[in-house]
């Protein structure tokens, strides 16, 4: 475990006011600590183990380290420490700003109608909207197998160069709502022992943060369609990638994690993986 009470802090702040974040030096390079929001929430573990999935699945994500610190009353805490991609000559900006650039349309930066976004990337000409289309889709397939409710359009974007003028897809990041986080041991324990309210919690909930015609996407749901030809590529292209056994590592490798919670999260991306990405018309 990595203590980071003492590496030296930085002046660098970071939007959002779901938890406390803070930038720090660790070996050389710059870091954002994610804090927990609460006792029994383990968002901070969730988003590493979310961001080693991505990178299993071999698409570039952000770093993510597991590590300690101790808080000036004494308590202990488990914190995330995300490498900071934006932290010299690139600036972050998320999707939420690029939809900006479309000056003719009426909807909100923060709508996220599917829609929308889908016609917003075709829009802008930062970047070919070809890959930020396959980039979009790709993430919508992982976020289904980690059961992300959070991608939002404040936390998938790019980056800017300052000194070039110009646009990158920045590496996926944010995944700390993903894998149940706020549910508590007691509650996994229920699950476990009841199939039907298993298969009610991990297949049907948690919908995506995405709507179309003003509902919420249910992973299953859309998925499987196959109604949208893009999905259907993206799906194509992730499924052959996703590796269970070494998504198993990676849960079993965490060690804060209770064994009756490891197995839980196994189970949620097994039965995902099968009913979701596998049982497709792909």
């Amino acid at each position: 475990m990595i203590d980071f009470t003492n590496a030296p802090h930085r002046n660098r702040s970071y939007s959002g006011a779901e938890r406390t974040k803070l930038s720090i030096i660790y070996n050389n390079e710059q870091y954002m600590l994610k804090f927990p929001t609460k006792d029994n929430d383990i968002s901070c573990l969730t988003e590493y183990i979310g961001c080693m999935i991505f990178k299993s699945i071999g698409i570039p994500v952000q770093d993510v380290l597991i590590g300690t610190y101790t808080k000036r009353s004494g308590k202990v805490v488990t914190v995330a420490a995300c490498k900071d991609f934006a932290a010299y000559e690139y600036k972050y900006q998320d999707f939420a700003s690029l939809k900006n650039l479309n000056i003719d349309s009426k909807r909100n930066c923060y709508d996220t109608d599917l829609d929308s976004i889908l016609s917003d990337i075709e829009y802008q000409n930062k970047i070919d909207s070809k890959v930020v289309s396959e980039w979009f889709w790709n993430m919508f397939i992982v976020d289904a197998l980690i059961c992300n409710p959070n991608r939002n359009n404040t936390n998938w974007g790019f980056l800017y160069n300052t000194s070039k003028d110009e646009l990158l897809l920045a590496p996926v990041c944010s995944c700390g709502a993903s894998l149940f986080p706020e549910i508590s041991e007691e509650k996994i324990r229920n699950i476990l022992s009841d199939q039907e309210e298993l298969s009610n919690t991990v297949i049907r909930t948690p919908t995506s943060a995405i709507k179309r015609n003003g509902k919420l996407i249910n992973y299953l749901d859309f998925i499987t369609s196959c109604e949208n030809n893009d999905c259907c590529k993206a799906l194509k292209r992730i499924k052959s990638r996703i590796k269970i056994n070494e998504i198993y590592e990676i849960i079993d490798a965490v060690p804060m994690l209770t064994k009756v919670r490891k197995l839980f999260l196994k189970k949620v991306i097994k039965a995902r993986n099968e009913i979701i990405i596998n049982h497709s018309c792909i």
